[in-house]
């Protein structure tokens, strides 16, 4: 039932719900600085094992996946050395960009 904006799901079918949307697939974005000595073709092989991605600007990739950022970040950790910055965030509503290197199309479609 949808009223305004809003979709009203009867509590007898909130479980069935929630469990089709635990496999429901996310947009997630990948920050990184990369401290010395790290492999970037091997962390760029391990982004694109996701198989629908991004590469957004030098260090910002975009996966389709339905692991959590806390699980995403566990594969890919092993690829940075110590002193090394990853963030992973689950992509919102909105977004703006400008002179990013993936396609604009991609960026539209997917976030």
């Amino acid at each position: 039932m949808l009223t305004g904006n809003r979709k009203f799901i009867q509590p007898t079918k909130l479980n069935e719900y929630n469990k089709k949307k635990q496999y429901m697939k996310e947009i997630y974005l990948i920050s990184y600085d990369m401290a010395e000595g790290g492999n970037y073709e091997d962390l760029y092989g391990a982004i694109q094992a996701y198989g629908t991605w991004a590469h957004i600007t030098d260090s910002l990739f975009a996966v389709v996946t339905e692991q959590s950022a806390k699980k995403i970040r566990e594969n890919l950790v092993e690829y940075f050395p110590k002193g090394s910055r990853l963030f992973i965030v689950k992509s919102g509503t909105e977004a703006a960009w400008r002179n990013v290197m993936c396609s604009n199309k991609w960026l539209k479609e997917k976030l």
